[in-house]
This record gives C-alpha cells, sequence and structure tokens, in this order.
C-alpha cells in the first residue's frame, strides 16, 4: 500500500513537473517568435489641453459661489 502511495505521488510530481517544462518551452518560443515584429511605436505624452478648461471651470464655480454668498 505505501509503494503504491509513493509511486502514485512520483507519477503525479513527474506529470506536473514535465507539464511545467512543457509550459516553460512554449513560452521561451512565443517570445522569440513575437520578438521578430517590430514595436508600435507609442506617441509621446503631452500635457493634456483640459487642464486649462478645469482651470477656467473652477473660476467659474468660485464666482457663482461667492455670487451666491453676496
Amino acid at each position: 500500500m505505501l509503494n503504491q502511495g509513493l509511486w502514485l505521488m512520483l507519477v503525479g510530481m513527474g506529470t506536473v513537473f514535465a507539464f511545467l517544462t512543457l509550459l516553460v518551452g512554449c513560452m521561451h518560443a512565443a517570445s522569440a517568435a513575437f520578438a521578430s515584429f517590430p514595436n508600435d511605436p507609442t506617441p509621446g505624452r503631452s500635457e493634456p489641453a483640459a487642464a486649462d478648461d478645469e482651470l477656467l471651470l473652477i473660476a467659474v464655480a468660485l464666482a457663482a459661489a461667492e455670487k451666491e454668498r453676496a
């Protein structure tokens, strides 16, 4: 009974090891395959134009709040 348990454990661990080895190999192959494709250039980041609009909205909101208080 103990021998069967040990045999089952070794077969299970061997199966997991083989699967993980295959998975690592597939990942390396995919990495090598995708490395040949050129990278798409990403446009440089610039300051959003909405920053001025946000400041204007804040100024309008403050002016409206000040007018309500008076």
